[in-house]
Parts: C-alpha cells; sequence; structure tokens
C-alpha cells in the first residue's frame, strides 16, 4: 500500500477515534506510536570501543588457546628432526680407549748357535696393552639416504604447520558460531523488549476502555498474559546468553567479562560465486590438502632412504692414536701416531628387509592418496551443502521482509480497530505475536546467513583470513 494512501486512512480513522476515546488515550496514542514501530535492528545501541568484533575474537583464540600453544612443541620437534638429519653431512668425532692382557706372546727363535752361549727366544709384544684413541669419521657417499632423510623431515615439519592451521581453521568456526549465536540472542531480545512496549500500549489503552467500560476485564488480561509471557522468554534469552559467553570466554582461555559488539544484521552481501569457483579456491587454500600433500611428499623420501642401502656406503676416517705399546711391539713405551684410510661397505643381501621396507612405505603412500581423494569429496559436499542453504536462506529473507512489512500493516489495522472497539483483545495480541514472530525470524534467517557463510568460507579455507 502505498504511504499517502496510508496515511489518508490514518488520518480518517483518527477522525473517527475522536468520537469515541477520551483525549488521555488519544495524547498516549501520539506520544508512543512512533516508538512501538521504530524498527529494533536497523540502529544498533552505541558500543563502547572496547567491544569485541568477530575479528577481534579471531585474534584472541590463535593468541590464547591452549590447544594451539601444544603444536608448538609438536613443531619444535619437528625442527630438531630436521636438524638432526643435517647433521648427517658433518663429520662425527668420538673417543675410544682399550685395555688388552695377553697370556702368550709369540717368540721369535734367533738362528743362530754360539758356542757356549743359549741365546733365549725373542717375545714380539708385551702383554699389557694400552691404546687411547680420538677417531674423525667424514661420510662421503651414503646413496643420497642423508639428502633425503632431510626433506622427509622437512615434509613432516610443513605436515605439522598444516596440522596447526586445521585446529585453527575449527577454532574460528567454533568462535564465530558462537559469536553470531550471541548476536541473535541479542537482537531477539531487542525484539522481544520492542514487543513488551507495544504490550504495555496496548495494555494501557485497553484499561482506560475498561474505566470508559468500552472492555471487559478479561481483554486487559489477555494482554497482561501476553506482556508476562514475551518477559519469560526475554528472561530465558539472557541465562542463554550467559552460556554462550561462558563458552566464548572458554574458547578464547581468557576470565575477563567479555562484552559483544552488535553488528548491523542487514548489511550483508547476500551474491554468490560458482560452484566451481569455491572449489578452485578451496583446492588452493584447504589446510587438509597441503597436509595429506607434505605427509605423501614425507613417505616418499623415507622410501627413498630406504632404497639407499643398495648404493655402495664410503667414508673417510682418519684416528690418533696414544697407546703402550704403539707401532713397535717390541718396546713397552708410550706412542702416538695417527692413522688415516677410505673405508666403503656394501650391503649385498639382507633377506630382502629393504624390499619389505620399500613395500611398506608405497603402501602408506597409496594410503594418502585414497585420503586425499576423499578429502576432495568431503570438501565439495561441504561447499554444495553452504551454499544451498545460503541460496536457501536468500530466498527466506527476502520473503521474511515481504512478511515483516504485511504483519506491520496488519498490526496497525488491528490496532486502530482495537481502539474504535471494533476488535477484540485477542484480535490485537495475535497481531502482536504474529508481528514479534516476523521480526524474529527475519533477524534468524540475517544471522543464518552469515553462519552459512562462515560455512563457507571454512570449507575453502578462507576462514580467518577476510
Amino acid at each position: 500500500m502505498p504511504n499517502k494512501v496510508k496515511l489518508k486512512i490514518c488520518r480518517m480513522e483518527k477522525a473517527t477515534m475522536k468520537k469515541k476515546l477520551s483525549p488521555a488515550i488519544l495524547i498516549v496514542s501520539k506520544l508512543l506510536i512512533p516508538v512501538l514501530f521504530f524498527p529494533p535492528h536497523t540502529v544498533p545501541a552505541q558500543q563502547s570501543s572496547a567491544a569485541l568484533t568477530l575479528k577481534d575474537a579471531f585474534v584472541l583464540v590463535k593468541k590464547n588457546n591452549l590447544n594451539l600453544k601444544q603444536f608448538k612443541t609438536a613443531m619444535r620437534q619437528a625442527q630438531l628432526e630436521t636438524g638432526m638429519q643435517k647433521t648427517g653431512y658433518l663429520p662425527t668425532v668420538a673417543t675410544a680407549a682399550s685395555y688388552n692382557y695377553i697370556s702368550e706372546l709369540a717368540k721369535l727363535e734367533v738362528p743362530l748357535s754360539l758356542p757356549g752361549i743359549s741365546i733365549p727366544p725373542i717375545e714380539a709384544g708385551v702383554k699389557n696393552q694400552y691404546d687411547f684413541a680420538i677417531l674423525v669419521k667424514q661420510p662421503l657417499f651414503t646413496g643420497f639416504r642423508t639428502k633425503n632423510l632431510i626433506r622427509s623431515a622437512e615434509a613432516k615439519e610443513m605436515a605439522n604447520i598444516g596440522e596447526k592451521e586445521i585446529l585453527l581453521n575449527k577454532l574460528y568456526l567454533q568462535t564465530g558460531r558462537l559469536f553470531y549465536s550471541i548476536q541473535l540472542n541479542r537482537y531477539q531480545r531487542k525484539a522481544l523488549q520492542q514487543s513488551v512496549r507495544r504490550a504495555d500500549f496496548q495494555l494501557e489503552k485497553a484499561r482506560n476502555l475498561l474505566q470508559a467500560q468500552q472492555l471487559t476485564r478479561f481483554d486487559t488480561l489477555q494482554v497482561a498474559n501476553r506482556k508476562l509471557i514475551l518477559q519469560t522468554q526475554i528472561l530465558r534469552l539472557q541465562h542463554v546468553e550467559e552460556i554462550l559467553l561462558s563458552k566464548l570466554r572458554f574458547l578464547l582461555n581468557t576470565d575477563t567479562p567479555t562484552e559483544i559488539q552488535l553488528i548491523r544484521l542487514q548489511q550483508v552481501n547476500l551474491t554468490l560465486e560458482d560452484l566451481s569457483t569455491y572449489l578452485r579456491i578451496a583446492r588452493e587454500n584447504r589446510p587438509e590438502l597441503r597436509k595429506l600433500l607434505a605427509l605423501k611428499d614425507a613417505r616418499s623420501f623415507s622410501a627413498k632412504a630406504v632404497r639407499s642401502i643398495q648404493f655402495p656406503q664410503i667414508f673417510a676416517s682418519a684416528t690418533y692414536h696414544y697407546a703402550r705399546p704403539g707401532v713397535n711391539f717390541f718396546k713397552d713405551e708410550w706412542m702416538n701416531y695417527f692413522t688415516a684410510g677410505v673405508n666403503l661397505q656394501w650391503e649385498i643381501w639382507n633377506w630382502r628387509r629393504t624390499k619389505r621396507q620399500t613395500e611398506q612405505v608405497k603402501l602408506g603412500i597409496r594410503q594418502i592418496e585414497l585420503q586425499n581423494q576423499q578429502m576432495m569429496k568431503n570438501i565439495e559436499q561441504e561447499i554444495e551443502e553452504a551454499c544451498k542453504y545460503l541460496i536457501a536462506t536468500k530466498e527466506q529473507i527476502v520473503l521474511q521482509k515481504k512478511i515483516v512489512a504485511q504483519e506491520k500493516e496488519r498490526y496497525c489495522m488491528v490496532s486502530q480497530k482495537f481502539e474504535q472497539g471494533m476488535a477484540t483483545s485477542l484480535d490485537i495480541s495475535d497481531a502482536e505475536k504474529k508481528l514479534t514472530e516476523a521480526e524474529l525470524l527475519l533477524q534468524k534467517d540475517y544471522v543464518e546467513w552469515r553462519r552459512y557463510q562462515l560455512q563457507l568460507d571454512y570449507a575453502t579455507g578462507l576462514i580467518g583470513k577476510k
């Protein structure tokens, strides 16, 4: 109905009302009608500058959550593993000490005989032998084993980073859901408080009409019961909000009171991209896919490290000895000397142990590939489901806005008839109830849109990045 027609009807009805109603009722109507029909969701109350936004909540959960802090230890362990594998390129230094007692020594017979002289045999070595050594060993070629072990450790480190991002995205999703649940609770309370004000206005009019003997006491009782029901609903929502705030503080790991900043529900972008666009974004940003890719790389490099045993292992070594006896076995005295050389080891047969280890790693790689395929199907399902919910919610918002406008118009008409004595208290209570329900549903639809948008951001891997 055009605005001019509405104003004309209201003027005609007011002219009729002046003949039937007392001046007190007319004054109350003029003062309260503009207040009663001010939309409760268009302008939120002025917020404190310290009120918590969704972005602030994301920052706090990333900073304070204990589960995320545990991942720092796991990531540090992965970094240490990488550092340990890199030491495979460096020489190793070892010390050794030994003591040996030989009960029998080799004896050398002198092949000379002199008349009247007995030459005793000469013992080769001494029975008590001591040796202190410092050994330096440098790998020269290990079949690329060290290189592959380093790459495997780096890939595991990337997998740990992906695991941390997975947990962080889940925490973002939980935080966002709680945040929007609190928003819905606040706006529903505002709508119910607006409904209470309308009920107060109708109750005052009903009492005035009762004094004028134009209504019965039953009519005022009906409006009063409606007000009590609304106040009960507001009280229940207050308790629910306390529970939601407690959950949010637990998730953020903070004990300080949390003040949530109200958002403007109607300021949402109801446009959507194509499904293929969201799938492409998900392939680029989902941490689950990056984690599986890193685990696959780690397994592949591990398989190469296992196969390195098929190559010869070459090491250079140098040793410093301080021994008794030294290189001269015939002198029982301390000596120092050096040895240097190249050592080659090549394992020819190990009863197919290397082959079995390689097959075991390949089975792990195949398992990761299957997990990746399943993950892609899950992501496609999540995106498709979120998009369908968003489309349905968008249509619901468009229709619900029309319903709210119609219910407001209906409430205005029934209210005017009630003042004229042409409608009962049941009629006005029913109209007010339907208007409140329509406003609550509209607010719920707006919040549901934001929730499904949050779910879509999670499915595409963009949650917390916008």
